[in-house]
């Protein structure tokens, strides 16, 4: 093979290496999810109930009972129903009748 042949071949060589060259995560299939943890393997949980969350955060802020817990609660939920709630609650503790 001269030199011309040779350099070819080592590209050629070169790209189908490239080609068949395992990812980062091992052999799996690369994820179309670019952004999901490598240990998940590119499968993402589906996101939780907002709702249940929603819930939660009522929970932590009734265990704070703080009127800032409260009115903090209000402001970053303003249309769900334990808003109005939080409201009522936060101004009867700066009123001083919880």
């Amino acid at each position: 093979m001269g030199g011309r042949e040779s350099f070819l071949f080592s590209v050629l060589l070169l790209v189908a290496c490239a080609q068949k060259a395992p990812s980062a995560a091992g052999d799996a299939a690369v994820s179309p999810n670019r952004d999901a943890p490598a240990e998940m393997a590119g499968v993402m949980a589906p996101p939780g109930d907002p709702e249940e969350a929603i819930r939660s955060e009522f929970a932590h802020v009734e265990r704070r009972g703080t009127a800032e817990a409260y009115a903090l609660f209000a402001e970053r939920h303003p249309g769900h129903p334990l808003a109005k709630e939080a409201a009522r609650r936060a101004a009867a503790l700066r009123r001083g009748n919880p």
